[in-house]
Parts: structure tokens; C-alpha cells; sequence
């Protein structure tokens, strides 16, 4: 009777540890997810951020020199096409003149109105844009930005 007791006792124990197993291993695989989150949402928070630094950049730079992107690619660098200016950045923010290589793209667009300049920035990974901003200048009737 004691031997029958006994294989009760550890068929139990058995359970329970299987039991305590499987509950650490659901807990650790819900702590992996959490910090797989936290990592993405940390990599959005840092692109976001250098998407906008970017941005705000070529936005000062084009009110600076009156809305000429032939100017800001002269200060910062990028390419101007068709009244457009481009820079490419690689996956560290570094700019880069291979468009393959780039993981990023801002481009800044103007658009002139009477007496107005527009200026768009748009910087985007994958096709998605990150981040977008613009600004307007008063030109006045000379032609001249108005500081």
C-alpha cells in the first residue's frame, strides 16, 4: 500500500511540475513579446525623430536661401530635379548619394503663389512617409524673401 502511495505522490509532483513549466514558459514568451515591442516602438521613436531633425533642417535651410534648392544642396547636399530636392539617408542616417543604399528618402517641394512660397518636406522609409512639415515665405514685390 505504501508503494501505491507513493507512485500517487509522484504522479502528482509530476503534474505539478509540468504544470509550474508551462506557466514560466507562457510568462517568458509574453516577456519576449513585450520586449520585441518595446524595441520597434524604440526604433520608430529614434526615426521619427532623425525624420524630423532632417526635415527641420531643409526647412530652415530653404527660408534662408529664399526657397533656391540649388542653395540648400550646395549647404547639405542632395540632388535638385525638375525643381525638386532630394537626399538620401543609409540606415544610420548618414546621407548618401546611392539611392540603392538609401533606407530613407526626404524630399522638399516649393510652391509659389502671388506673393507666397510654400515649402513641403517629406521623408519616407519603404514608400510610408515618417514625417512631413512645411512652411511659407513672404516674398515681397521685388521678388526678395521678406526677413
Amino acid at each position: 500500500m505504501s508503494q501505491t502511495a507513493g507512485r500517487r505522490h509522484s504522479g502528482a509532483f509530476l503534474i505539478e511540475l509540468i504544470i509550474v513549466i508551462l506557466f514560466f514558459a507562457c510568462a517568458g514568451a509574453v516577456c519576449l513579446n513585450l520586449f520585441a515591442a518595446a524595441s520597434n516602438t524604440g526604433d520608430r521613436a529614434t526615426d521619427l525623430t532623425q525624420a524630423t531633425l532632417q526635415a527641420q533642417t531643409v526647412l530652415e535651410q530653404s527660408k534662408a536661401s529664399g526657397g533656391d534648392f540649388a542653395q540648400v544642396a550646395a549647404m547639405g547636399g542632395g540632388a535638385v530635379q525638375d525643381g525638386r530636392l532630394t537626399i538620401y539617408f543609409d540606415s544610420q542616417w548618414q546621407q548618401t548619394s546611392d539611392r540603392d543604399r538609401a533606407a530613407y528618402t526626404l524630399t522638399a517641394t516649393t510652391e509659389t503663389n502671388d506673393s507666397l512660397c510654400r515649402i513641403r518636406t517629406s521623408v519616407q522609409k519603404d514608400g510610408a512617409d515618417i514625417c512631413s512639415l512645411q512652411t511659407a515665405l513672404y516674398i515681397g514685390a521685388s521678388g526678395e524673401v521678406a526677413s
